[in-house]
């Protein structure tokens, strides 16, 4: 039989370790989320002790946060003071205002909370005490509502929650009979949460009645079918994550931290599960921290692989996405920002157009017409003769014509792009270079206008360099 001091030593170990695997280069201490019930009483010893021994660079401090909703929450404030004290740790308090009374509405403005306490003890990680009974229950919540394997990995020791700040469950390894023992061996008391045994509650249901149920018919078969398929699913996913991450690192490129251009060969086909998993890492790069998209979302994006050009993905609190003629565009229009006018100098400085993904560059060169021989790939070459500087770069404007390069006429500018493909998105923020009087001189790096073209008898031209990241 195990030992009081050989539990303690066993637990401490298995939540050091998660710390080290999971903190390493991680910025500032911990603050870990403290409730006054078992789970999070037996976390916070655990890591006092860790504390003492000098593992916990940065320190440790604990974060309360009162839901305001139970009547008995002044008994929990005691005790969570009392632990503070007891194990010499700073504690920090707050309140939640009228968040509503769903569980997720809780779950969200209680992580806002913890995330406003790390920030205010200049910690980057927050450590809840999430164990493996929660780990089956969560199992068992989503097999009974429907999922695929990344459901049925339970719950991630680490995940981003906030810019600079992770959260890390240094507990799943860790059952709650374990805690319990814990506590009662070293004598220490904690508060039972009385919403625990409300069984209006579906997690409640599943604890206290469906798992029981399991236990008393299959005996230890039941918990340890949960855990092998646990571990079957994530084999599956972690090989997922693998494959997609590879497909990114060939096909995507990233102009802009908000703005993703995934490439899509026609003869390379990818089973769906790769595709969602795929863009689900696409989502969290694009907007980090933010909860995992919905699955309509994944759904919506693989479908898109298979749509004609222009064909756009949009909905509340999405990013946009659209499919170009080399592969997919998605952008988070939230910081994607509105380009606005800016002028170009002529000394080869080069300017970012507005807040956007462009650059652009400027040279005013004396001498002969002769064309450079990289004209193209973002490098064109204008008569400056024609021209009144300054130049500067603007949005299209609705409705404008320009005559392009060897045409005889002017042209809607809107449909020339569409007829080079250019991406709806970029049809409102491409870069068009215009002089004092608003003449178009090039659209972006993609075509001059005619009247400004170089000749053999060029004296005097101007090289513009447009590129994009």
């Amino acid at each position: 039989m195990i030992t009081q001091t050989e539990l303690l030593e066993q637990v401490t170990q298995d939540v050091a370790r998660c710390l080290r695997q999971h903190s390493s280069g991680q910025a500032g201490g911990y603050v870990a989320a403290i409730s006054g019930g078992v789970d999070s009483t037996a976390l916070a010893l655990v890591l006092a002790r860790i504390l003492r021994s000098g593992q916990l660079a940065g320190g440790l401090s604990l974060g309360w946060v009162d839901h305001g909703l139970r009547p008995d929450r002044s008994r929990e404030r005691k005790a969570v003071h009392a632990l503070a004290h007891q194990l010499g740790l700073p504690l920090f308090e707050r309140r939640l205002g009228d968040v509503g009374q769903s569980e997720q509405a809780l779950r969200d403005a209680r992580y806002t909370q913890l995330i406003e306490i790390a920030r205010t003890a200049g910690a980057g990680t927050i450590l809840t005490a999430h164990h493996a009974d929660d780990v089956l229950e969560t199992m068992v919540f989503r097999l009974m509502r429907g999922t695929g394997p990344r459901g049925l990995t339970g719950i991630p020791e680490k995940r981003p929650l906030a810019e600079g700040i992770s959260l890390i469950r240094p507990l799943l390894g860790i059952r709650r009979q374990q805690l319990e023992k814990l506590l009662e061996e070293h004598e220490i008391s904690a508060v039972e949460d009385p919403t625990n045994a409300d069984l209006d509650r579906s997690r409640n249901r599943i604890r206290h009645l469906v798992l029981p149920d399991l236990r008393r018919k299959l005996g230890d078969r039941a918990e340890a079918a949960l855990f092998a398929m646990l571990e079957a699913a994530r084999k599956i996913v972690i090989s997922d994550e693998e494959l997609a991450g590879s497909y990114l690192a060939d096909h995507c490129q990233s102009p802009a931290h908000w703005r993703f251009e995934l490439s899509l060969e026609s003869n390379d086909s990818k089973p769906p599960h790769i595709l969602h998993e795929t863009f689900r890492q696409l989502h969290a790069r694009l907007i980090p921290g933010a909860p995992p998209p919905a699955w309509a979302w994944i759904e919506r994006m693989t479908d898109l692989c298979d749509k004609p050009r222009g064909q756009r993905v949009t909905g509340p609190g999405w990013p946009l996405a659209e499919r170009t003629t080399q592969g997919i565009l998605l952008a988070d229009t939230i910081h994607a920002g509105a380009p606005s006018p800016t002028e170009l100098p002529l000394n080869g400085t080069t300017t970012a157009f507005g807040t956007t993904e462009w650059r652009i560059s400027a040279r005013r060169y004396q001498g002969s017409g002769s064309i450079p021989p990289d004209q193209g790939h973002g490098r064109l070459c204008v008569d400056a003769r024609h021209l009144h500087p300054p130049l500067s770069a603007r949005p299209p404007v609705p409705g404008e014509r320009f005559q392009p390069l060897g045409q005889s006429g002017d042209v809607d500018l809107r449909g020339f792009l569409h007829n080079r493909k250019v991406p709806i998105f970029d049809r409102d923020r491409l870069p068009i270079i215009v002089d004092r009087h608003d003449q178009i001189v090039c659209a972006a790096n993609i075509e001059i206008a005619n009247p400004f073209k170089v000749s053999p008898d060029t004296s005097e031209r101007i090289e513009i360099l447009v590129s994009m990241g």
